[in-house]
């Protein structure tokens, strides 16, 4: 079996493809697994007493990176979520690294439009549950692009 990336090489397609379905609809159907938070925004709704030790931390990461590369931020996930409707959208959260994953994506799901889902694996990792529910996850994930691709499936 191949290694796995670490979050640093693969979670980020999550906010990615979330993204490019928002902008592009040309994607008829989207998957995220693992979105977090990519945006000072984001960071902010997915926020509690625990995490604000780090905001200040966060919102000079955020500024730094716009000064050095001159680039504003993208937009908010929860802002691009409802631009994805009516196309179908399965958000993917795992939590038992963090909490803050699920949060996030309870977050984009409800901002989104129908048809949505939102399948939480509390026992998995981030970006792990292909691993951890193999068989459940393979057919959650085909079985919702079936519906949503296949000519005569309207479910």
């Amino acid at each position: 079996m191949p290694a796995v990336p670490h979050r640093n090489e693969a979670s980020a397609g999550g906010e990615v493809v979330l993204h490019a379905a928002a902008v592009n609809d040309q994607i008829k159907a989207v998957a995220s697994d693992g979105a977090d938070f990519r945006t000072f925004q984001d960071m902010y709704l997915a926020a509690d007493p625990a995490t604000w030790a780090y905001a200040p931390g966060w919102l000079a990461y955020f500024s730094a990176l716009t000064a050095i590369s001159g680039v504003t931020p993208p937009p908010s996930l929860a802002d691009l979520a409802p631009q994805i409707a009516p196309r179908p959208l399965l958000l993917i959260a795992a939590g038992t690294d963090t909490a803050k994953e699920i949060k996030l994506n309870r977050i984009y799901y409800a901002a989104a439009g129908e048809p949505k889902q939102l399948w939480e694996l509390p026992d998995s990792t981030h970006i792990r549950g292909l691993f951890s529910h193999s068989k459940e996850y393979q057919n959650k994930v085909l079985t919702f692009f079936d519906q949503a691709l296949l000519p005569g499936n309207t479910d």
